[in-house]
């Protein structure tokens, strides 16, 4: 799945990625071998600061990075920090790849106020199928939405809404999300109950 963002959004190898994933959450997974595998760079907190959003943002200033990769509270707490400052414009992040947790609907137009050419993607998927499945380009909120669209399949993969007898359900009906594709695993090794319970 590192493809489809190389492909939908041009990363290459002069793009730059800061690292804010721990090793232990799949979405590091895209910072350390995607981008490096499209030739980029993967620019490191001090391990002291790691934490720290006005780290990140000195970070993001002085390497120029251009690609976002995390969790949505994190793009929120750097965002807060450069908003209370009232820090200039970072001009060169033009990628912001987002998935693990809900995304407040109103960062996408924060986070373009100190990123203005911005693009805004909201994840989805599971560690069970390559970490991302769904993708969605937040061109616009709307002021209606409760919550950002989680998106459509990602090239080679498969979604479907199924209800608790493994059955489509019809739109606007609610089910349980189902991922199916290229980039699914074939079980949990050496846990045959597990792959059971997860698997069909």
């Amino acid at each position: 799945t590192h493809r489809g963002p190389h492909t939908r959004f041009g990363v290459g190898a002069e793009d730059r990625v800061l690292a804010l994933s721990s090793p232990s959450f799949d979405m590091s997974v895209y910072e350390f071998l995607g981008l490096t595998a499209a030739g980029g760079t993967v620019v490191l907190p001090e391990p002291e600061r790691a934490k720290d959003p006005e780290h990140w943002a000195e970070l993001l200033s002085a390497h120029r990075v251009t690609v976002w990769n995390s969790a949505p509270a994190l793009l929120d707490m750097v965002v807060d920090h450069l908003d209370s400052t009232g820090a200039r414009p970072l001009g060169d992040l033009r990628l912001a790849l987002l998935g693990g947790d809900w995304i407040p609907v109103s960062l996408p137009d924060r986070a373009r106020a100190i990123a203005p050419a911005l693009r805004f993607v909201a994840l989805g998927g599971a560690t069970e199928s390559s970490i991302h499945s769904t993708l969605y380009e937040v061109v616009k909120t709307d002021s209606r939405w409760t919550s950002i669209p989680y998106g459509r399949p990602m090239a080679n993969q498969r979604t479907y809404i199924l209800d608790e007898l493994l059955q489509p359900v019809p739109p606007g009906v609610p089910g349980e999300l189902f991922l199916a594709g290229i980039g699914l695993a074939r079980e949990y090794l050496g846990r045959p109950e597990q792959t059971a319970e997860r698997f069909f």
